[in-house]
């Protein structure tokens, strides 16, 4: 079931792999380089495949990631964008081992430290061989803003708000008062992620209601009726949000268990009062 959701996954959010002079995908490849709904911009996956080319760069992921870092920027361009306009990227890496060197080329990209929001699976295949794929959103209007309510644990921002909607980042069990995971058990794992999750609303000024999608990257199927009573209870007396659930997601270690990325709408300022 996980090899087949990845897979296909793989497929719809495979990267462009020739340009033509205006930034389309092949006739062959049935989806567009990035289409854009109102003030945001949404990017099909990339992978480290020059233009022109039909097969990953050589080098390892390090290459990889640049060229397809490389290749986001290329579309942001074709679209009067740049990275500082990015708001929420999708990492999947077939080697979670390699996630470091990946970080580092990453970084590079956003000198100023105003990271998008983020979230990362581990990935049994990608499309055409490759070890990385990133797909973007980015916005076409007012600057994003940054959201830490705590220190991130790589280069990303935990959530980013960005016209009417915050995009809040993959969040897992990470217990900071501990400086560790939560226990390896699915119960222990939701309580965790689920402070974490209020902590960044907190931040954003919001509450739980405000959430309008969630998407949960599972380790094991087997865990989703537990996730489901913990999910139900985090969200009762509150609209539940729309849901998509990805079983079969590895980090590369055994005390992540559970990961969760969220989109809420923001509430509106009055005039004059500060973000």
């Amino acid at each position: 079931m996980a090899q087949s959701l990845l897979g296909r996954a793989a497929v719809v959010l495979s990267a462009m792999i020739a340009a033509p002079a205006l930034g389309a995908p092949p006739a062959a490849l049935p989806f567009a380089e990035a289409v854009r709904a109102g003030d945001l911009l949404y990017l099909s996956g990339q992978i480290g495949a020059a233009p022109g080319s039909a097969r990953p760069v050589a080098g390892g992921v390090a290459a990889e990631a640049r060229q397809a870092m490389d290749n986001i920027g290329a579309t942001l361009r074709r679209n009067g964008l740049d990275y500082s306009d990015l708001v929420k990227c999708t990492v999947m890496l077939t080697d979670m081992k390699q996630w470091s060197a990946f970080n580092r080329v990453y970084a590079g990209y956003f000198p100023d430290g105003r990271y998008p929001a983020r979230s990362a699976i581990g990935a049994n295949g990608l499309a055409l061989g490759a070890g990385v794929e990133i797909e973007c959103i980015a916005r076409a209007a007012e600057p994003p803003r940054g959201i830490n309510p705590e220190t991130p644990l790589g280069p990303y921002s935990e959530a980013v708000a960005a016209n009417g909607l915050v995009y809040i980042s993959g969040i897992v069990a990470f217990d900071a008062g501990r400086g560790r995971f939560a226990d390896a058990t699915i119960e222990a794992q939701m309580r965790q992620l689920f402070a974490n999750l209020d902590a960044v609303l907190a931040g954003a000024g919001l509450g739980r209601d405000a959430i309008v999608k969630t998407t949960l990257f599972v380790k094991d199927a087997k865990d989703v009726p537990a996730i489901n009573l913990a999910y139900a209870a985090y969200f009762s007396g509150a609209t539940r949000p729309a849901r998509s659930t990805v079983p079969g997601a590895d980090w590369g270690r055994p005390d992540i268990m559970i990961e969760m990325e969220a989109v809420a709408v923001a509430r509106h300022r009055a005039a004059g009062e500060k973000p």
